[in-house]
């Protein structure tokens, strides 16, 4: 039963991996044809190339962004004892004083 789903998996994959890579072509020639060229630009073109810098760039960035969501939420994690702690041992700690008083 367990070999099933290692095979549904592998092969959901496989076809998530195809559409993606259709997805890219179908992209790239939306933008080829936006730029009003009737052909599709040559593999190894400075347009294709530069479409796949793009698409490097945004998955870095999503990988770079959810990152940073992680370290914020560790951050807030943390946080959240300290204040805790200190609100258990000498919750004064945390008042705001006003000058003059």
């Amino acid at each position: 039963m367990g070999g099933c789903g290692v095979r549904e998996n592998l092969r959901l994959q496989a076809e998530i991996e195809e559409l993606q890579e259709a997805l890219s072509a179908q992209g790239r020639a939306l933008l080829w044809q936006q730029n009003g060229d009737p052909r599709p630009p040559a593999p190894g073109s400075d347009f294709c190339s530069l479409v796949d810098e793009m698409e490097l760039a945004s998955r870095e960035q999503v990988q770079a962004l959810q990152e940073q969501k992680d370290i914020n939420k560790h951050l807030r994690q943390y946080l959240d004892r300290v204040i805790l702690t200190i609100l258990e041992k000498d919750p004064t700690l945390l008042e705001v004083k006003t000058p003059g008083m």
